[in-house]
């Protein structure tokens, strides 16, 4: 048995949870610096230009 590595929800790195994050908080819909509930964005591939699609990378 492996286990899952720990990820904090307030940074996303893994190793530490948020209540003993340091780090800024990042948004992982937008890649902003709050709080992913806190996001009026919409849900897009932060990785993608919103130009392409994901299947332009695979």
């Amino acid at each position: 048995y492996v286990r899952t590595p720990t990820q904090c929800f307030q940074c996303h790195k893994l190793g530490h949870i948020a209540a003993h994050c340091h780090n800024k908080a990042l948004c992982v819909k937008c890649s902003g610096t709050h709080d992913t509930r806190d996001c009026v964005s919409p849900e897009d591939c932060i990785a993608v230009p919103q130009t392409e699609t994901i299947h332009d990378y695979i």
